[in-house]
């Protein structure tokens, strides 16, 4: 029998995902799992991960391990990979598909190819970063807490204690790659699900938007989705990047409809155009007061959304706070002016 080998003794999860990533394809699925530090005599077909110090995929030896090792996923990441990232690198493409298919999805090769990368940066890259114990922070930058419910921390505590002498470590392995694989396609399906097919949504939407007026400000989607990223990427490639200031949209739990302001960047909290001051932490009749907007419902106290009753009152709303900034922004410029 074929085998798959990996190393004995305290397991991770870079090595617990490649694993089961392997198992979960066609070629794979028969291989024995071995978990040694010894690995003699390989037969053809065998593949050995996270052992061996050897990385050569022509061999199926994927190992990390070895100095001199300088292998990323691509020219952009600067983050070695991990037993974990090279088997994805190699494999994760037909894994994802086989996901997707057994998941009752519709393959499309295109977005195929957006959630391969997408899942290496949003997942698999930070298995790569811990198990080659790069700082997740600057030096400089201390975190206010740990968390540990991560998928790491998880892992580790699958591994037997010091006073758990009966316990085999290799079927609690088998737990771990069980634990590894379903949050490794559970993400994988909600990518899909969620975030991939809202690309052509919000591409048609923009479209529709510039169509009507090539300097809008104010984006109104046809139904709510996750917008973020696909809105910078539809301004980065028609060259108008941060021209979209609003995201107008129902929503799905409420009778009102949602004004979102468009962050700087996407992890960051400050927006292109915050709601105006005065209008923050508002609600009803309050706000409607300020806002002089009939069916204005509410205002986070950050700024960085509104509600109204419905789209026309949305839209107003949108369409004032910018009028407010760039009024805001015309008076400053001007005493900026009269200084000299």
């Amino acid at each position: 029998m074929t085998k798959i080998y990996t190393h004995s003794g305290k397991f991770h999860l870079d090595e617990c995902l490649a694993c089961s990533m392997l198992k979960y394809l066609p070629e794979f699925e028969d291989h024995e799992i071995v978990r040694t530090d010894d690995v003699q005599d390989p037969q053809e077909g065998d593949v050995q991960v996270d052992i061996g110090g050897e990385y050569d995929h022509s061999r199926l030896c994927y190992d990390h391990h070895q100095k001199g090792f300088e292998e990323t996923y691509d020219e952009k990441s600067e983050i070695k990979l991990s037993s974990a990232g090279l088997i994805y690198r190699h494999y994760g493409a037909s894994v994802l598909r086989l996901i997707l298919i057994n998941g009752n999805c519709k393959v499309n090769e295109r977005y195929l190819q957006i959630i391969t990368k997408k899942i290496y940066f949003s997942f698999i890259r930070g298995i790569d970063g811990q198990d080659n114990m790069i700082p997740k922070y600057t030096p400089s930058v201390v975190p206010n807490y740990c968390s540990v419910n991560c998928l790491c921390a998880r892992i580790d505590r699958l591994n037997p204690s010091w006073l758990e002498t009966e316990v085999d470590p290799d079927s609690r392995f088998e737990e771990a790659m069980q634990l590894a694989f379903s949050e490794f396609s559970g993400q994988v399906l909600s990518l899909w699900k969620n975030w991939i097919l809202a690309l052509d949504l919000v591409h048609r939407n923009v479209e529709e938007s510039l169509k009507k007026n090539r300097k809008s400000e104010i984006l109104l989607l046809s139904q709510p989705c996750p917008f973020i990223q696909h809105l910078f990427d539809e301004e980065w490639k028609r060259e108008i990047c941060g021209q979209f200031k609003y995201v107008v949209f129902e929503s799905s739990y409420r009778s009102e409809w949602i004004i979102r302001a468009v962050p700087i960047q996407k992890l960051q909290k400050s927006n292109r155009v915050p709601f105006p001051e005065a209008w923050r932490g508002l609600r009803l009749e309050d706000l409607q007061k300020v806002t002089s907007i009939k069916e204005s419902l509410f205002v986070h106290k950050t700024g960085f959304m509104a509600t109204a009753a419905n789209q026309r009152s949305a839209i107003k709303m949108a369409k004032k706070s910018l009028l407010i900034f760039k009024q805001s922004e015309d008076n400053e410029n001007s005493q900026e002016i009269q200084k000299y």
